[in-house]
This record gives structure tokens, sequence and C-alpha cells, in this order.
């Protein structure tokens, strides 16, 4: 297994190697990025905010789901396939057994491409049949224990592939009634081509990955393996529905409301753990009891007040120290950056 997760590891590196553009470039687009996150509030379309809700909520009738499947095959058959719940909890992760050995998966196609991906999730070449491969009856089984047709599906695709390769294996056994219908698939593609509309970037979801979160490689080195994925679309989703409940200024922190109580919590890009709602929008909140609200809005008042007047001294003083200034230079920019920096730390 190991040796497996490494072959993988090296065809993705390779490939990202063919197409790595100048370091510099890409720490500089993460780093116009997470400026851009942390001033404003990420678009969010009508239809896309029942399943921001249900997340939100924590309902149970949200699922990630990924496949992976060659598209140079006219069967619409798949080979692996992970599925994670709403908190990001793996609940289905295997290959395909399609009654064939492993040898014979690859001789159902001489393409090159084809066998690469087979080789990718099956291993080398052998007359076994795949080890702890289940069935499509036997995802069937596993899936009807969670999927209803009122829940939600999220998958990182453009034309609903995952949803169809699904759908036509589950019907295939008799199983489809326990597939929502198409209206109910959330493609985060969309959503984060609408809220980075302004970023000539890919929407590639390994690529996307490392802009947004560089903080494991890992992941993105097993990319196109249904488990990564489906947790670096989980992440991803996360972030962006995180991001349009509001921008996480780091220098106002009347933009955030304590809700410990309710479980919701989201992580600014130091990943500092940071409460998600705010002060000026509780419609979503409408539970919270009248006196808390009063306490922490009093507090946060009192709190902003202070660090705006330390700020003023600081203004006042840094521009005394600049008349005096005659052999270096002073990057006013910066030393302020620093300073709220520290200041919210």
């Amino acid at each position: 297994m190991r040796s497996r997760w490494n072959c993988v590891r090296r065809f993705n590196l390779n490939q990202r190697n063919k197409s790595r553009f100048d370091q510099r470039e890409f720490m500089r687009a993460a780093t116009r990025i997470q400026e851009y996150r942390e001033a404003n509030e990420l678009p969010i379309l009508p239809d896309w905010k029942k399943f921001r809700a249900t997340w939100l909520d924590r309902k149970p009738g949200l699922f990630f789901i990924d496949l992976e499947f060659s598209t140079l095959q006219d069967d619409d058959c798949f080979y692996e396939i992970c599925v994670a719940d709403v908190d990001g909890k793996i609940i289905l992760n295997t290959t395909i057994d399609h009654g064939y050995s492993i040898q014979g998966m690859y001789d159902r196609n001489s393409d090159a491409a084809h066998q690469g991906i087979i080789r990718k999730i099956y291993g080398a070449p052998s007359c076994e049949a795949p080890r702890g491969a289940l069935t499509i009856g036997q995802v069937a089984e596993q899936l009807s224990e969670y999927f209803t047709p009122q829940c939600f599906l999220v998958e990182w695709s453009t034309n609903f592939c995952d949803y169809q390769h699904l759908f036509k294996a589950l019907k295939s056994v008799g199983k489809e009634k326990i597939m929502p219908p198409v209206q109910n698939v959330f493609r985060p593609p969309f959503a984060r081509r609408l809220a980075l509309q302004d970023f000539k970037i890919s929407m590639r979801l390994s690529d996307l990955y490392r802009l947004l979160c560089h903080d494991n490689d890992t992941l993105s080195e097993l990319a196109h393996r249904a488990e990564p994925d489906v947790r670096m679309m989980y992440k991803l989703v996360v972030l962006y529905f995180e991001g349009t409940l509001r921008p996480a200024h780091r220098t106002k922190i009347t933009q955030y409301l304590i809700r410990a109580e309710h479980g919701v919590c989201a992580r600014n890009t130091t990943g500092l753990s940071k409460p998600a709602s705010i002060l000026e929008n509780l419609g979503h909140y409408d539970r919270v009891p009248q006196h808390h609200e009063k306490s922490f809005r009093g507090l946060v008042e009192e709190a902003e007040d202070l660090k705006e007047q330390k700020f003023e001294e600081f203004r006042t003083r840094m521009s005394a120290s600049l008349k005096n200034l005659t052999t270096r230079t002073w990057d006013w920019k910066l030393e302020t950056q620093k300073w709220r920096t520290r200041t919210m730390s």
C-alpha cells in the first residue's frame, strides 16, 4: 500500500514539475489572494445558500464525493470512490471490484493514459483480484445508509461527471432511488471562479489547494486519488463558506462574535481559530441570548476604542521619529502593518 501511494506521489510530482511556474510568481499570487480574502466578502448565489446553511447547522444531509474513472473507456464504470460527511469524516473510501483481475483491468484498454490510471489506483499488473475492493452492490448498500433523495452532494467538477457515473452505477444494481436530484449537487469550481474572478488562476483542485491552503503539500502531491481529493475539496469548500459570511479583517475585532455553543468556528489564514459570525449580521443566529449579545458588544466596543487610541499614539510617535531620520529610509506601510499584527495577536 505504501509503494502505491509513493507511485502516485511521484506521478503527480512529475506532472506538476512539467507545468510548474516560477516559485516567486506562485508566492506572489498566493499573497494577493490572501489579502483579497481578508478584505472582501466572497459572493454567493441564492441557489448555493442551502448548501451553506446545511454546513453551518451541521445537518447530516451534506456529503462530499469524489470518483476516479477513465474518460477513455466507453462504459461508465469508475475505479475508486470516497465520500465524506458534513464534518469532513470519511464514511466510505474504497476501490471497485468489477470482476476482473488487475491484469484484466489493464487489458481492457491498451492506451497508455488509461493504463496509467489503473496503475495509480490498483497498482502493478497482477493476476490477483484487487485487494480490499468492494463491488458496486456493496457500495450501494453502504451508501443507502446515508444517502436520501433529499440530501445534498458536493463534487469538484463542471459537468456533474461524478454524479452521473455514480447514478448509472447505482442504477445497474437497482439503487438509483437513493440519489438526490441533480439540483442538489453543489459544484465548488463555479463558486471559486465567481469569488476569484479577478485572478487568472487554474481552477484545478490541487493547484487551487496549493494557493489557498499551502499548509500541507502532501495532499496536493497525492491528487487524483479519491481520498486526498475529497479532503482537499472539503477544506476549499469550508473556506469558501466562511468567506461568504464576512471578510476576515484582522484589524477589526468587531467582525467576530463568539459562538461556542453552536460549534461554528472559522480559521483565518494564519491558522488561528476565529469565530465565524459577526455582530452586524445576526440573521442566522437569532437564537443568541439577548444578554450575551449586549455584554459582548460592549466589550468589543471598548476594546476597539482602546486599540484606535493606541494606534493614534503610535502614529504620532512614528511621525516624530521620521523627522529625525537622515541615513535610512522608513517603510511606513510595512511598520504599520507589523504593529497591527502584533496588536491583534
